[in-house]
Protein backbone atom coordinates (compact mmCIF):
# COMPACT_ATOMS: atom_id res chain seq x y z
CA UNK A 1 0.00 0.00 0.00
CA UNK A 2 2.75 2.53 0.44
CA UNK A 3 4.64 1.78 -2.09
CA UNK A 4 1.55 2.11 -4.33
CA UNK A 5 1.07 5.82 -2.35
CA UNK A 6 4.29 6.49 -3.15
CA UNK A 7 4.37 5.75 -6.53
CA UNK A 8 1.15 7.71 -7.42
CA UNK A 9 2.77 10.55 -5.33
CA UNK A 10 5.82 10.51 -7.29
CA UNK A 11 3.99 10.30 -10.57
CA UNK A 12 2.74 13.52 -9.45
CA UNK A 13 5.24 15.35 -8.78
CA UNK A 14 7.02 14.81 -11.94
CA UNK A 15 4.15 14.84 -14.09
CA UNK A 16 3.58 18.44 -12.65
CA UNK A 17 6.58 19.53 -12.82
CA UNK A 18 7.31 18.29 -16.41
CA UNK A 19 4.11 18.29 -18.61
CA UNK A 20 3.37 15.74 -21.02
CA UNK A 21 5.95 16.30 -23.48
CA UNK A 22 5.08 15.77 -27.23
CA UNK A 23 7.00 13.87 -29.89
CA UNK A 24 7.71 15.66 -32.90
CA UNK A 25 6.13 13.16 -35.36
CA UNK A 26 3.23 11.11 -34.90
CA UNK A 27 1.98 9.72 -31.78
CA UNK A 28 -1.08 7.92 -29.75
CA UNK A 29 -1.65 7.81 -26.12
CA UNK A 30 -4.21 5.20 -25.39
CA UNK A 31 -6.23 5.66 -22.43
CA UNK A 32 -3.92 8.08 -20.92
CA UNK A 33 -2.21 7.53 -17.80
CA UNK A 34 -0.59 11.10 -16.74
CA UNK A 35 -4.04 12.67 -16.28
CA UNK A 36 -5.30 14.30 -12.74
CA UNK A 37 -8.40 14.26 -11.22
CA UNK A 38 -10.53 16.85 -9.22
CA UNK A 39 -13.80 15.81 -8.18
CA UNK A 40 -16.12 19.34 -7.00
CA UNK A 41 -17.87 18.20 -4.66
CA UNK A 42 -19.74 21.59 -3.60
CA UNK A 43 -20.13 22.51 -7.36
CA UNK A 44 -17.56 25.50 -6.66
CA UNK A 45 -15.35 25.52 -9.72
CA UNK A 46 -16.36 26.82 -12.95
CA UNK A 47 -14.20 27.80 -16.49
CA UNK A 48 -13.47 31.52 -14.46
CA UNK A 49 -11.55 29.57 -11.78
CA UNK A 50 -10.58 26.49 -12.65
CA UNK A 51 -6.90 27.14 -12.40
CA UNK A 52 -7.01 28.24 -8.86
CA UNK A 53 -8.04 24.83 -8.10
CA UNK A 54 -5.00 23.33 -10.14
CA UNK A 55 -3.03 22.09 -6.61
CA UNK A 56 -5.86 19.99 -5.55
CA UNK A 57 -6.15 17.93 -8.31
CA UNK A 58 -4.72 13.95 -7.77
CA UNK A 59 -4.21 11.36 -9.93
CA UNK A 60 -6.71 8.00 -9.85
CA UNK A 61 -5.77 4.89 -8.43
CA UNK A 62 -6.53 3.21 -11.83
CA UNK A 63 -5.26 3.84 -15.09
CA UNK A 64 -8.51 5.07 -16.64
CA UNK A 65 -10.52 7.52 -14.59
CA UNK A 66 -13.59 5.60 -12.87
CA UNK A 67 -15.43 7.85 -10.03
CA UNK A 68 -18.98 4.87 -9.95
CA UNK A 69 -22.20 7.02 -9.76
CA UNK A 70 -21.49 10.34 -8.20
CA UNK A 71 -23.61 13.34 -8.84
CA UNK A 72 -20.59 15.87 -8.56
CA UNK A 73 -18.68 16.95 -11.28
CA UNK A 74 -15.34 15.20 -12.19
CA UNK A 75 -12.12 17.70 -13.66
CA UNK A 76 -9.15 16.56 -15.25
CA UNK A 77 -6.29 18.04 -16.20
CA UNK A 78 -3.17 17.63 -18.50
CA UNK A 79 -0.62 19.95 -19.82
CA UNK A 80 1.53 19.64 -22.64
CA UNK A 81 5.34 20.76 -23.43
CA UNK A 82 6.21 21.54 -27.08
CA UNK A 83 8.72 23.35 -28.96
CA UNK A 84 6.48 23.91 -32.44
CA UNK A 85 3.20 24.66 -32.78
CA UNK A 86 0.80 21.96 -33.65
CA UNK A 87 -2.52 20.37 -33.04
CA UNK A 88 -3.83 17.59 -31.33
CA UNK A 89 -6.66 15.66 -30.61
CA UNK A 90 -8.32 14.67 -27.27
CA UNK A 91 -10.49 11.46 -27.59
CA UNK A 92 -12.88 10.30 -24.86
CA UNK A 93 -14.46 7.59 -26.28
CA UNK A 94 -16.71 6.48 -23.00
CA UNK A 95 -19.97 8.83 -24.71
CA UNK A 96 -22.46 8.51 -21.76
CA UNK A 97 -21.48 12.05 -20.20
CA UNK A 98 -24.16 14.60 -19.99
CA UNK A 99 -22.15 16.98 -19.49
CA UNK A 100 -18.60 17.99 -20.66
CA UNK A 101 -16.79 21.42 -20.89
CA UNK A 102 -13.80 21.19 -22.31
CA UNK A 103 -11.23 24.34 -21.53
CA UNK A 104 -7.83 25.17 -23.34
CA UNK A 105 -5.44 27.92 -21.16
CA UNK A 106 -2.33 28.98 -23.45
CA UNK A 107 -0.05 31.07 -20.43
CA UNK A 108 -3.12 31.53 -18.39
CA UNK A 109 -5.46 32.44 -20.89
CA UNK A 110 -8.61 31.15 -21.73
CA UNK A 111 -8.10 30.37 -25.69
CA UNK A 112 -10.89 27.85 -26.06
CA UNK A 113 -13.87 26.62 -24.37
CA UNK A 114 -16.62 23.79 -25.41
CA UNK A 115 -19.73 22.75 -23.80
CA UNK A 116 -21.65 19.26 -24.83
CA UNK A 117 -22.73 16.20 -23.79
CA UNK A 118 -24.89 13.27 -24.47
CA UNK A 119 -27.85 15.60 -23.59
CA UNK A 120 -27.18 18.48 -26.46
CA UNK A 121 -27.50 17.33 -30.10
CA UNK A 122 -24.82 14.95 -31.61
CA UNK A 123 -24.48 18.12 -34.32
CA UNK A 124 -23.04 20.53 -31.66
CA UNK A 125 -20.09 18.07 -31.19
CA UNK A 126 -17.15 19.93 -32.40
CA UNK A 127 -15.72 16.79 -33.81
CA UNK A 128 -18.55 14.39 -34.32
CA UNK A 129 -17.40 10.81 -32.65
CA UNK A 130 -19.16 8.17 -31.18
CA UNK A 131 -17.81 9.68 -27.75
CA UNK A 132 -16.21 13.28 -27.70
CA UNK A 133 -13.68 14.38 -28.81
CA UNK A 134 -11.96 17.91 -28.70
CA UNK A 135 -9.05 19.66 -30.90
CA UNK A 136 -6.63 21.89 -29.16
CA UNK A 137 -4.27 23.94 -30.97
CA UNK A 138 -0.80 24.07 -29.27
CA UNK A 139 1.49 27.13 -28.91
CA UNK A 140 4.85 26.30 -28.69
CA UNK A 141 7.44 27.23 -26.08
CA UNK A 142 4.01 28.39 -23.79
CA UNK A 143 2.22 26.79 -20.98
CA UNK A 144 -0.64 24.78 -22.81
CA UNK A 145 -3.38 23.42 -20.09
CA UNK A 146 -6.27 21.37 -21.17
CA UNK A 147 -9.18 21.26 -18.56
CA UNK A 148 -12.27 19.46 -18.91
CA UNK A 149 -15.00 19.05 -16.81
CA UNK A 150 -17.31 15.64 -16.75
CA UNK A 151 -20.90 14.85 -15.10
CA UNK A 152 -22.90 12.18 -15.43
CA UNK A 153 -25.80 9.76 -14.32
CA UNK A 154 -24.26 7.41 -15.01
CA UNK A 155 -21.07 5.55 -13.97
CA UNK A 156 -18.60 8.32 -14.62
CA UNK A 157 -15.50 6.96 -16.68
CA UNK A 158 -13.15 8.65 -18.18
CA UNK A 159 -10.77 7.01 -20.87
CA UNK A 160 -8.77 9.31 -22.54
CA UNK A 161 -6.37 9.41 -25.53
CA UNK A 162 -4.27 11.35 -26.61
CA UNK A 163 -2.87 11.66 -30.71
CA UNK A 164 -1.62 13.78 -33.20
CA UNK A 165 -4.02 14.30 -36.60
CA UNK A 166 -2.69 11.50 -38.22
CA UNK A 167 -3.52 8.86 -35.52
CA UNK A 168 -6.54 10.24 -34.94
CA UNK A 169 -7.40 10.22 -38.50
CA UNK A 170 -6.51 6.25 -38.44
CA UNK A 171 -8.74 5.72 -35.37
CA UNK A 172 -12.06 7.23 -37.13
CA UNK A 173 -11.24 4.75 -39.65
CA UNK A 174 -10.85 1.88 -37.72
CA UNK A 175 -14.27 2.93 -35.59
CA UNK A 176 -15.84 3.05 -38.49
CA UNK A 177 -15.00 -0.10 -40.23
CA UNK A 178 -15.97 -2.08 -36.95
CA UNK A 179 -18.76 -0.49 -37.17
CA UNK A 180 -19.64 -1.31 -41.19
CA UNK A 181 -18.33 -4.92 -40.17
CA UNK A 182 -21.05 -5.38 -37.18
CA UNK A 183 -23.16 -3.73 -38.82
CA UNK A 184 -22.98 -5.76 -41.92
CA UNK A 185 -23.25 -8.89 -39.70
CA UNK A 186 -26.08 -8.45 -38.47
CA UNK A 187 -28.01 -7.03 -42.04
CA UNK A 188 -26.57 -10.74 -42.80
CA UNK A 189 -28.00 -12.68 -40.14
CA UNK A 190 -31.71 -10.69 -40.65
CA UNK A 191 -30.88 -11.91 -44.52
CA UNK A 192 -30.50 -15.43 -43.53
CA UNK A 193 -33.09 -15.55 -41.33
CA UNK A 194 -35.94 -14.01 -43.77
CA UNK A 195 -35.38 -16.65 -46.27
CA UNK A 196 -36.09 -19.34 -43.58
CA UNK A 197 -38.86 -18.27 -43.14
CA UNK A 198 -40.23 -17.28 -46.16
Amino acid sequence: MRSKLGFLLLLLLSYNALGLELPSNDFEYRSFGGLVFYEDTKFEVTHENVQKFKEKFRPHALRVGNFGFTKNSVWSYVDFKTNEDREVYLDIEYGFHDEVEFLHFIDGVLEKRVLTGDLKPFSDRPLQTNGFAFSADLKANSVNEIFIRFKAQENLQIPLSIMSEKEFSKKIQRDQLYLGLLFGGIFALLLYNFFLWF
